[in-house]
């Protein structure tokens, strides 16, 4: 039997298969296209005419697919042969999702490991790659050869597992108000005459100064206490109401400065004065029941 059986070959199941093969792994591969699956095809790369093929193939059967949906359609033909199986499913998805998915495997004998890569495709298989799964520590064990081929960082985010798809959720949340701000960047840079090439070499300069403050506002954060002897929500304020305003006469519609200006100003309305500004998280709804613990 093969070592690995890969379901979908698109940018990500490519990337996986050719991560797999070039660790030394035997690999099995499956597309709806089947050409695909032909152009992954060399000595440790066998492509499969249909998905029973495939997942007959392999204990393990990596799942890179298009949502959690397209993933059980696709596998139901093949649901029989599932029984013994690991499924570590990689498809993007709402965490929502991922337990119904599981709850299918298993009631037809298989084992699932969910699985987020928390970066480009193209990492896959390199020292950048990132990725976190969620499921029973076995599963996560048994996975040892899979997880060394696609390099890189593995982090089992523990049992539950719906965790590795909320923490894809909370990564994306940052990239897009990372990609956000770079657009807001662009604008002012064009509106001041500083250099787009300049200004894409200082952003490695602030990474340590963002990191610093992800790192003190989470332990804040779950703490629980806010205080914090440095840059004041007032001195926030003042460079906020600066920039909103700049970004205003730029011509910057619906900006998110405005938007954070008001909330530091809400916070300080609100009795807040010397705390870290992780303290507006406060401004936000919290669950009523099952609080998610602060990790």
């Amino acid at each position: 039997m093969a070592d690995v059986a890969v379901i979908g070959a698109g940018v990500t199941g490519a990337a996986v298969a050719r991560a797999c093969a070039g660790a030394g792994l035997s690999v099995v591969v499956w597309n709806r296209s089947p050409a695909r699956a032909e152009a992954l095809a060399g000595p440790a790369v066998t492509p499969r005419r249909t998905v029973e093929e495939a997942v007959r193939s392999s204990r393990t059967v990596v799942l890179a697919l298009i949502g959690y949906d397209v993933s059980r359609a696709v596998l139901e033909p093949a649901e029989r042969w599932l029984d013994g199986r690991l499924v570590v499913q990689t498809a993007n998805g709402s965490h929502d999702d991922v337990g119904p998915f599981a709850r299918w495997v298993e009631a037809a004998g298989g084992r699932c490991l969910d699985a987020a890569f928390l970066g480009h495709p193209r990492a896959i298989g390199t020292p950048d790659n990132h990725t976190v799964y969620s499921g029973r520590s076995e599963c996560y064990d048994e996975a040892v050869a899979l997880r060394e081929a696609l390099g890189g960082r593995a982090v089992h985010l523990g049992q539950d597992i719906t965790r590795a798809k909320a923490c894809l959720t909370v990564a994306a949340v940052w990239y897009y108000a990372g990609v956000n701000g770079f657009l807001e960047c662009v604008t002012f840079a064009l509106r001041t005459g500083v250099p787009l090439a300049e200004f894409a070499k200082s952003v490695p300069l602030h990474q340590t100064r963002v990191q610093r403050a992800i790192d003190v506002g989470v332990e804040l954060v779950r703490r629980g206490d806010y205080r914090f002897g440095q840059q004041p929500l007032t001195a926030h304020l003042d460079a906020l109401r600066q920039l909103a305003s700049f970004a205003e006469e730029t011509g910057i519609t619906r900006s998110f400065l405005p938007v954070l200006r008001d909330r530091v100003r809400q916070a300080i309305d609100d009795g807040y004065h010397d705390e870290h500004i992780t303290v507006l998280c406060e401004q936000f709804p919290r669950p009523t029941a099952g609080r998610l613990e602060h990790r």
